[in-house]
């Protein structure tokens, strides 16, 4: 869990974060510096691309601890978490589910079809208590709350609907874990515990309420951290399920960029 001196790590780190926003000719002049160009940002590779490592290696699935800005599946000409990790084991590994692009934190392979059939069979189930962490601005109005909606994706994006608009249900638990101010901005670290599984759904339910995650480019304007390098801070810190009548519960440390 993020300690007391997460919100003055996350300012450190937002003042000595230099990146800037620069064309692809000039990007070949930096690579021997180690940045690395990340969605037209430049951005230092050292905080970014940390390597993957396992967290829980048993016999019948892998948990890892995805970086940011690494995807867990890609096309064959693209690096990969389930690359990297299928290489690192020597052996055949389903990819169970997914985090986004730039989130953090615990993510499941099966080392067989039987396992994977299992393991799917809890997230469908919502057999599997997951446990985030975010950053957002604002602050919000209840130290602890739970949100109920629907959700319907439109595209890369999922928004809260009405039930007859063929929205989805979605329910997470947030808790205030910290508060402070970056610069002019107020932001607030929440703990997510979200019992659905819905497609965006910590983002989504949180701009609906008007709290934006840091980093978050997609939901609502970019805000000005952004342009500073800062990436979208969600962090999967556990995930805890039963599996062959054996209780796991895998947790996964936040990254340096994320404070904790």
């Amino acid at each position: 869990m993020p300690g007391q001196k997460s919100l003055s790590q996350l300012k450190d780190y937002l003042a000595e974060t230099h990146a800037v926003f620069i064309s692809i000719r000039k990007l070949k002049k930096l690579k021997d510096h180690h940045w690395i160009h990340r969605k037209g940002c430049i951005i230092p590779w050292g905080f970014f691309a940390p390597q993957a490592h396992i967290l829980r290696d048993e016999a019948s699935f892998l948990a890892v601890s995805k970086p940011p800005f690494l995807p867990v599946v890609a096309s064959e000409n693209h690096q990969s978490l389930h690359h990297l990790m299928e290489a690192h084991t020597k052996q055949k590994l389903w990819v169970v589910h997914r985090l986004d692009y730039e989130t953090s934190g615990v993510v499941l392979f099966a080392k067989d079809a039987l396992t994977y059939q299992g393991l799917s069979a809890l997230f469908k189930e919502r057999a599997i208590r997951k446990k985030y962490y975010v950053w957002v601005y604002g602050q919000p109005k209840s130290a602890k709350w739970t949100c109920r909606s629907y959700l319907k994706k439109y595209g890369a994006r999922a928004l809260c609907v009405s039930e007859d608009a063929g929205g989805k249900s979605a329910e997470t638990r947030f808790r205030v874990l910290e508060k402070g101010v970056i610069g002019s901005h107020s932001v607030t670290l929440l703990e997510a515990t979200p019992k659905t599984g819905r497609f965006h759904q910590i983002r989504a339910q949180l701009f609906d309420q008007g709290l934006k995650v840091v980093g978050d480019g997609q939901y609502g304007e970019i805000c000005r951290l952004r342009r500073i390098g800062v990436r979208l801070m969600l962090h999967s810190a556990s995930l805890e399920f039963t599996l062959a009548q054996k209780l796991y519960r895998i947790e996964a440390s936040c990254p340096a960029d994320f404070g904790k």
